[in-house]
């Protein structure tokens, strides 16, 4: 989706790093680096080309992008992993179609085309495995890695299967899918930190399953989560609280839910023990009035959120005691 913001620039991309701490956002003529604590408008680099997809290793001057169609110099199934202390490519990958999703967590690096999922080391880029998938919207892909790699991806638009492959011992994979009846598609799916969950959207509802099964251990509902398309999925870096944000046109919500550790109590298995507190009330809410936007969650548990237009804004709320969310810091990415 492209919007055109102040000095004629067309954001084309923007993301999180691993732990949003930064914004990488790729532009009609580079990239743009911001910092989020303290709030820094920290770098940009004109190419030259259109960016149409960028992510950022950790904390780190290293990138990964690809450019678009009409970019010769980096083409849409290219890709480029950039040293911004040195601005040049240090390594570069071509392969048969467009690149339609980068994500990099940890040491692993995720490319997804039109068919199929690669999985790397990085930043070598030595190939670890890959598989067919069967769509490619990065909505409906999610990644995490611990001990083992796990991927959630959907066959069609109602059933969840997920990939658990095993770190640096051997590439057999096993598959499960999640064992719920659905009728509703599902239009958004979203580990949590540890993997062990795995959040998934569709119209009036937010599922949880257990990641090492596919069990369904909780169904989250309510008017609010009733009233539109959902636009993001997000757990806190403590995998503490559950966000969601959902509506219609330029009015969203985002809903924080309180999924915190009870730890007398262990209702799915040794690996976690992880339940929802307050049912389907939220925890927390923050009504807003623009169009398409990305949030998370930084270390301090705030909420970040970047919109399409340009805006940055961080969101703080009473974790001890719930109540709606404030507004703390407001900028323009272009100013």
């Amino acid at each position: 989706m492209e919007s055109i913001i102040n000095n004629d620039e067309l954001i084309k991309y923007y993301n999180f790093n691993e732990d949003c701490s930064c914004i990488s956002i790729g532009t009609k003529n580079g990239f743009k680096i911001i910092l989020c604590e303290p709030y820094d408008n920290h770098y940009e680099y004109n190419l030259g080309s259109e960016i149409e997809i960028i992510e950022m290793y950790k904390s780190s001057n290293i990138l990964a992008f690809t450019g678009s169609e009409k970019n010769s110099k980096f083409p849409e199934n290219k890709l480029i992993i950039w040293d911004d202390n040195k601005k040049e490519t240090i390594k570069e990958l071509r392969i048969i179609s467009k690149i339609r999703i980068i994500k990099i967590i940890k040491n692993i690096l995720f490319l997804v085309n039109d068919i199929k999922i690669y999985i790397f080391n990085f930043p070598s880029l030595t190939l670890y495995a890959s598989f067919e998938i069967y769509s490619f919207k990065k909505e409906i892909i999610s990644f995490n890695v611990n001990n083992v790699i796990k991927i959630a991806y959907l066959k069609n638009m109602n059933n969840i299967y997920i990939k658990h492959i095993k770190l640096y011992k051997n590439t057999k994979i096993k598959l499960l899918q999640c064992n719920k009846d659905n009728e509703q598609p599902y239009t958004y799916l979203q580990f949590n930190t540890k993997g062990n969950i795995l959040a998934a959207g569709c119209k009036d509802f937010i599922y949880l399953y257990n990641s090492s099964n596919g069990e369904c251990i909780k169904e989250i509902t309510n008017n609010y989560i009733k009233e539109g398309n959902i636009n993001c999925i997000q757990f806190s870096k403590d995998d503490k609280f559950l966000g969601i944000s959902n509506g219609y046109k330029d009015k969203y919500k985002i809903m924080i839910f309180d999924v915190g550790i009870k730890k007398e109590t262990n209702i799915f298995d040794n690996i976690f023990n992880y339940v929802i507190k307050l049912d389907d009330k939220c925890f927390a809410y923050y009504d807003l009035n623009f169009g398409d936007f990305l949030f998370g969650f930084d270390k301090n548990d705030k909420i970040i959120i970047i919109t399409l237009k340009g805006d940055f804004f961080k969101i703080s709320f009473d974790t001890k005691n719930g109540g709606n969310c404030k507004l703390i810091e407001s900028k323009k990415l272009f100013a």
